[in-house]
C-alpha cells in the first residue's frame, strides 16, 4: 500500500513546469546553456549578468585588510576566475626585435615572477616591421602573478602595450 502519493493540482503542476530549469550543452560541449535565454551559465550557475549585478551590489568586494584601489586589477580577475588557469599575455614591442631574444626575455619574466616556463609563445610582425605582437601562454597559480608579470613588463622600455 502506497501512502506517500502526492497527487498534483493544476497550480502545483504550473508552477513546477514554470520554474524548471532548462540547460542544455552548446554546440561544442564546452558550456551549460539556458535554454530560454540562450545565455552561457558558467560554474557558480549564473550568466555574466548575474555576476555583473553581484558585483554591483559589491558581494564579490574583497575584506577591508586587503587593498582595494584601480591599481589592484588582480582582485577582479580572482573573483571572475578559478585558477590555477593557463593565462595568455600580449605584449606588443616597438621596432623589429630579435624573436629568439624576445621569447628567452618573456620566459625569464614569467619564470621569475609566476616559478613556471611558458607553453606557448606566438610572434608576428605588424605593420610591415614597426610592431612585434607576442602571445606567451603560462599557468597561473595566482591572480596577483599576473600584476607582478605586467609590473615586471612595465620595466621594459621596449614594451609599448601590454594586456
Amino acid at each position: 500500500m502506497i501512502t506517500n502519493l502526492m497527487i498534483p493540482t493544476y497550480r502545483t503542476m504550473s508552477y513546477l513546469l514554470s520554474s524548471k530549469v532548462w540547460l542544455e550543452i552548446s554546440e561544442d560541449g564546452q558550456y551549460l546553456v539556458d535554454s530560454r535565454s540562450g545565455k552561457v551559465v558558467n560554474e557558480f550557475g549564473a550568466t555574466r549578468f548575474d555576476v555583473a549585478v553581484r558585483a554591483l551590489r559589491g558581494e564579490l568586494d574583497p575584506p577591508k585588510s586587503v587593498q582595494n584601489t584601480e591599481r589592484t586589477d588582480h582582485l577582479l580577475i580572482g573573483a571572475l576566475k578559478q585558477f590555477p588557469l593557463d593565462y595568455t599575455f600580449n605584449i606588443v614591442f616597438k621596432g623589429s626585435q630579435n624573436h629568439d631574444e624576445v621569447t628567452e626575455y618573456i620566459g625569464r619574466v614569467l619564470e621569475r615572477v609566476c616559478g613556471t616556463s611558458q607553453h606557448g609563445c606566438r610572434l608576428a610582425e605588424r605593420l610591415r616591421g614597426k610592431y612585434l605582437s607576442v602571445q606567451a601562454t603560462a599557468n597561473i597559480k595566482r591572480p596577483d602573478m599576473i600584476s607582478g608579470v605586467f609590473e615586471e613588463l612595465d620595466k621594459d622600455t621596449r614594451i609599448v602595450m601590454k594586456y
